[in-house]
Order: C-alpha cells, then sequence, then structure tokens
C-alpha cells in the first residue's frame, strides 16, 4: 500500500508533446490468516499423551500479523475420549482418557487483530491398546494345622483379578509353588482355587497365581500357606520335625511345645538358641539325665528376651557354655519359668556363669540345679536390676 504519481505524455508527428500527471493512492486493506502447512490426520494409542504435536506458529500464517494470531479449538466432536489444549508456546497437545477408543474431529482457528481467521480440520484416531490384567484384591494368607482338612474354594479368582478389556475372560494357572510336597494348589473350570495338604507335613508355602490374557500379557499373585504343628519333635541326630533347636524355634507360633528326645544335642543351632520373643515351651521327653545340650565351650545355650511366664524351659541340662555374661541362659525383659534344669560347667567372663537377668527379668527358676559355673559375680545366677523368684534350687559353685 502506498501513493505513486504517473505521468502520461501524448506527442505528436512533429515531436511536440503534452503532459499529464496524476496521483495513484494505494488504500492498506486487512488480509485473512492463511493455512501454511495443514495439519494431518493422526492416529495415537489409547491413553496417550502426546506433547506439541504442532506448533501452530508453522502451521498459519498472516502477511501482516505473523507472530500475533490468537490461536483456538472451535470445536472439538469427541472431547470426551480426546482432551486437545493449546499452550502458552501455541502447542497443541492431546490426552487420552484411560482405556478409551474412537476418534475426534478438531477444527483449530487462527484469528488476526482484526478478526479475520482462517481454520484447519483434523481428525484423530485413538485406537485400542491391550491393558495388563490387574490385582483387584489380594488373595489373603491363610495357616493350618498339620492333617487339616483341604480347603475347598478359597477364593474365587474372578474376585482377585480383573481386565478392563476382558472381564472375565482371562486364564488362570498356579505358576509357582515352593513346597509341593507338603501343599498341593488347584484351579477348577469355575475359577476356584483349592488347597490340600499331605499327611504330617509342616511348611509354609508361597503360592504364585498368574492371571493371562488373551494377548499374552499377565498378572501375579503371591499370597502364602502356612501348615503348622503346635508340637514339635526335636532329635540329637537331627532327624526329627526339624534338625536343631534353632530352626525348630524359628518355625514356632505362641503356645507351641518343642519336646527333645533322649541324646547330647551339639552344634550350631543347638547352642546360641533365641527364643526371638515367643511365648514357646522347650522341654525334654524324659528328663534331664538323659537329655543334654552340650554347648562345647563354643557359646552359651539361649537367648531369652520380652517373653513372659508362659515361655518354659525345663528338664534339660545344659553344659559347657561360654561368654561374657549368662554363659547359659541370658534374658533381658523376659519372665519365662525355668524349671528342671541342670544347669553344669558353664563360664562367664564377668556375671552369671549359669544364668544373667537384665531389664526386669523377673524369671521363676524352681527345681533346678545349677552346679559348677563360674563366674567374676554370680557363679550361679546374676540379676541386674530383676527380681527373679527362686525356689526348690540348688546352686553350688
Amino acid at each position: 500500500f502506498g501513493s505513486s504519481q504517473i505521468i502520461l505524455r501524448a506527442t505528436d508527428t512533429e515531436a511536440l508533446f503534452v503532459e499529464d500527471t496524476l496521483v495513484v493512492n494505494v488504500s492498506a486493506v486487512n488480509d485473512a490468516p492463511i493455512v501454511a502447512f495443514a495439519m494431518p490426520d493422526t492416529t495415537i494409542d489409547e491413553d496417550a499423551v502426546i506433547n506439541v504435536y504442532r506448533d501452530l506458529t508453522h502451521v498459519f500464517s498472516d502477511v501482516e500479523d505473523f507472530g500475533n494470531l490468537a490461536f483456538t479449538i472451535e470445536n472439538n466432536s469427541n472431547p470426551v475420549l480426546l482432551n486437545a489444549v493449546i499452550d502458552a508456546d501455541s502447542a497443541l497437545n492431546f490426552s487420552c482418557a484411560a482405556n478409551l477408543s474412537g476418534s475426534a474431529t478438531l477444527i483449530v482457528r487462527a484469528t488476526d487483530i482484526d478478526g479475520l481467521f482462517v481454520e484447519d480440520t483434523l481428525e484423530v484416531v485413538v485406537v485400542p491398546v491391550n491393558d495388563q490384567p490387574a490385582i483387584a484384591a489380594a488373595i489373603p494368607d491363610t495357616l493350618v494345622l498339620v492333617d487339616a482338612a483341604p480347603i475347598i474354594n478359597y477364593v474365587d479368582l474372578n474376585d482377585i483379578f480383573s481386565d478392563i478389556e476382558e472381564g472375565s475372560g482371562l486364564l488362570f494357572a498356579v505358576h509357582d509353588n515352593d513346597a509341593p510336597g507338603a501343599v498341593t494348589v488347584t484351579i477348577d473350570a469355575d475359577s476356584a482355587v483349592g488347597i490340600s495338604f499331605s499327611p504330617d507335613t509342616h511348611a509354609i508355602a508361597t503360592i504364585v497365581i498368574r492371571a493371562t490374557d488373551s494377548g499374552g500379557l499377565f498378572v501375579d499373585e503371591t499370597f502364602a500357606v502356612r501348615v503348622h504343628r503346635t508340637s514339635w519333635v526335636i532329635n540329637a541326630d537331627g532327624t526329627g520335625h526339624e534338625p536343631n533347636i534353632q530352626a525348630t524355634v524359628n518355625l514356632s507360633l505362641n503356645g507351641d511345645t518343642l519336646t527333645l528326645t533322649d541324646g547330647t544335642y551339639t552344634g550350631p543351632g543347638n547352642r546360641g538358641i533365641n527364643f526371638d520373643g515367643r511365648d514357646i515351651v522347650i522341654t525334654s521327653l524324659n528328663g534331664p539325665e538323659v537329655t543334654i545340650i552340650d554347648l562345647e565351650n563354643l557359646d552359651r545355650g539361649f537367648v531369652i528376651d520380652n517373653v513372659g511366664p508362659n515361655t518354659v524351659l525345663s528338664d534339660i541340662t545344659i553344659m559347657n557354655g561360654i561368654q561374657n555374661q549368662g554363659a547359659c541362659i541370658k534374658m533381658s525383659g523376659a519372665s519365662p519359668l525355668l524349671t528342671g534344669l541342670i544347669l553344669v560347667g558353664n563360664t562367664a567372663g564377668s556375671d552369671g556363669g549359669a544364668i544373667y537377668l537384665d531389664n526386669g527379668s523377673n524369671a521363676t527358676i524352681t527345681n533346678c540345679r545349677i552346679v559348677g559355673n563360674n563366674a567374676d559375680l554370680g557363679g550361679g545366677i546374676y540379676a541386674n536390676g530383676s527380681s527373679p523368684i527362686i525356689d526348690n534350687c540348688t546352686i553350688i559353685e
């Protein structure tokens, strides 16, 4: 736009001429924006998020107002499926609703400062994507006693697993069972889990159930089956329910009884035995004269912490222990019953040649023979901040 001066001349055959002058003024006219590079239709996956699908300053142009166009989404035919926004940097961004597919048509408008505009249209197709199955509810752990009856319909796996595409069309399998000799897990035609147990066999079985969809995607759920015995037999040669005393304690629960048969117990697992806060009974089958724990001057016999009067240690000989405190039995915050024990030949570097009690250990010690034990203080029993009840015991250094 602007102005231009034009001179017109008329000349005759004798070269005489005359001129006329005119001025042409060109006024500015606002041009509408144009689509410089149309946005192509596109296909994206379900659940996708697309940042900067297009920079709209590269899609639209305006000869007068380039850089000053206002961009808007004039129409979205399926906003439930597709969320389309234009950010502060003029980028067109997409995000899809979870687990939905279909198509949406978008109309994007570029408007100049005088209100003239141009529009570009594109279709966005959202295609379905197979989702992994999910765990809707955990399978609970369970505890049964040895020789329990089988459990029919323990859980319905259709209540445990879900799949947005396939509903109840999942394939279920027992993917792993680390104790198949003790626990058998099956899945019937109705997707119910059944559990059965081998006779006279204890175990803690970890079971993994896998749910797989038609596309091969899967999810695993793990639960534990504990088959427990309340009465344990321990043999000196390791042929009992577990190979040694500590291994048996580790599997015991409050209220269990562990019985040592006749013999001399030595070696790892039969010394430095930790009750680990359990209210259990450890006793012998036929008395301390024939049931001996020989510590071989390698460690103390037992650590008993944080238990009450339901914890019992009885009718066992414990000999040849060595530790700085409590070479035979060391207690802290514990009030067990010690009865019918023979504690002999144990040596503590400082306190409590046979028994050391600390931190409010108000144990009851009855009918015990505590003989030939050595320590700087309390060759038989040393109590620190504790008030044990000692009744009908023989204590001789």
